[in-house]
């Protein structure tokens, strides 16, 4: 995807220069750390990231957005976020990108619920039926999540 980068990207006549997605977010700064603990595989983990911002704006549209890079150690890919939410502290990144694995946590909820119990396929059932079965489903995701 391309962008507008707002700070710099200027050419010399006063044009934005377009900047791939991936390009700009291998040349955004991530001086600020984060950690977080996180449960991978039964065990308890520090992560430790490094996180940067810069501001951009997608062709033909007017709106400041920000892309959120993050950066791991053990990955050679940046993780790039765009949002539209304000952000000019580290403590705002750090905001947006709860936000974010916390949406990514209910869609991983939502996916165990239509693979594994096949929630999905449960049209021939009542409506009371229907409601046990989410609420076992629940229950069971609840369980086996936080093993």
């Amino acid at each position: 995807m391309r962008f507008y980068a707002v700070s710099g990207g200027l050419s010399s006549n006063g044009q934005r220069v377009p900047v791939e997605g991936r390009a700009l977010a291998e040349h955004t700064p991530t001086p600020h750390r984060w950690s977080r603990v996180v449960k991978s595989k039964g065990r308890v983990v520090l992560r430790i990231s490094q996180i940067g911002w810069v501001k951009v704006r997608l062709p033909g549209r007017d709106e400041t957005m920000t892309m959120i890079v993050a950066r791991n150690p053990d990955s050679d890919v940046p993780f790039m976020l765009l949002t539209n939410l304000p952000v000019e502290t580290v403590a705002d990144a750090k905001h947006v990108l709860r936000f974010y694995l916390r949406r990514w946590e209910c869609e991983e909820g939502m996916q165990f619920l239509k693979e594994q119990v096949s929630l999905e396929a449960i049209r021939t059932f009542r409506w009371t039926a229907i409601c046990r079965l989410v609420l076992l489903a629940a229950v069971v995701m609840l369980y086996t999540a936080y093993d």
